[in-house]
C-alpha cells in the first residue's frame, strides 16, 4: 500500500500480528513541509485581513516562523461574531508540528498610529475609565484625573483613542491612591519593561 502523499510517521496504533478490519487506523501520516494555521480575527477586522498578508507565527517557546494569508472563511461564526483565516507557514526544517499551540501576528499594510499606556495606568469604573495626569502647580506637580476612552489593548498596553495628548504625563500604576489635587513625586525604583508580547514565567 502506497500512501497518496509524502511525509512524518507517528506512532503505531497497531501491534504484531493483530487481525486489522477495513478503516482501521494503522499509523498517522503528516505532511510537515508546509503547515496551515486557523485562526480567528473580529469581525470589525473582516476587510482588512485579506489574502497575501504576511503572517508571524510565534511557539510558546518562541520561535517566529512567517508565511502568509492563503484563505478566509465565507461566513462569519454567529455564535463568536469572528472569522477564521487561514495562513499557509512553510517548515523545511520540521520544528513545528500539527496541534501546536501558536500566537498569530498579521501585518497590516497600512499600520495605526495610536496612543497607547500602560494598562496599569487605567482606572476602570462603571461611569468611565480614567488616568492621573501629572501636572505642574506652581512649581509643584500635581495629578488630575482624567476620562479616557480607550481603544484595542495589547500585551501591557492600552490604546487611547480621545482624553489624552501625545507628551502628557500619567501616573503609570497606583492611581487608586490618588485625588484630585494631590502632590506627587517621581519614584526612584526602577520600573518594570512593559511589552507588546510578554512572556510570564510559568510558576
Amino acid at each position: 500500500m502506497v500512501a497518496p502523499f509524502s511525509g512524518r510517521l507517528g506512532l503505531k496504533q497497531v501491534y504484531m500480528g493483530q487481525d486489522l478490519q477495513a478503516g482501521t487506523a494503522v499509523v498517522s501520516l503528516q505532511a510537515v513541509d508546509s503547515l496551515k494555521v486557523n485562526f480567528n480575527i473580529p469581525q470589525k477586522w473582516l476587510n482588512q485581513v485579506k489574502p497575501g498578508y504576511i503572517v508571524n507565527v510565534t511557539t510558546r517557546q518562541g520561535e517566529t516562523v512567517s508565511g502568509e494569508v492563503i484563505a478566509t472563511a465565507a461566513e462569519i461564526d454567529p455564535m463568536t461574531r469572528n472569522l477564521t483565516v487561514q495562513a499557509r507557514i512553510p517548515n523545511a526544517e520540521q520544528s513545528l508540528l500539527p496541534g501546536l499551540a501558536v500566537d498569530v501576528e498579521v501585518e497590516l499594510p497600512n499600520p495605526q498610529t495610536v496612543l497607547a499606556v500602560p494598562a496599569t495606568a487605567i482606572l476602570f469604573a462603571p461611569y468611565g475609565d480614567t488616568v492621573f495626569v501629572v501636572e505642574d502647580n506652581n512649581g509643584q506637580q500635581v495629578v488630575r484625573q482624567q476620562f479616557v476612552r480607550l481603544g484595542e489593548s495589547r500585551g501591557d498596553y492600552v490604546a487611547v483613542e480621545a482624553g489624552l495628548q501625545a507628551g502628557q504625563r500619567i501616573v503609570r500604576a497606583g492611581g487608586f491612591k490618588l485625588f484630585n489635587g494631590m502632590p506627587v513625586v517621581e519614584g526612584k525604583n526602577p520600573e518594570p519593561a512593559l511589552s507588546l508580547n510578554p512572556q510570564p514565567n510559568d510558576a
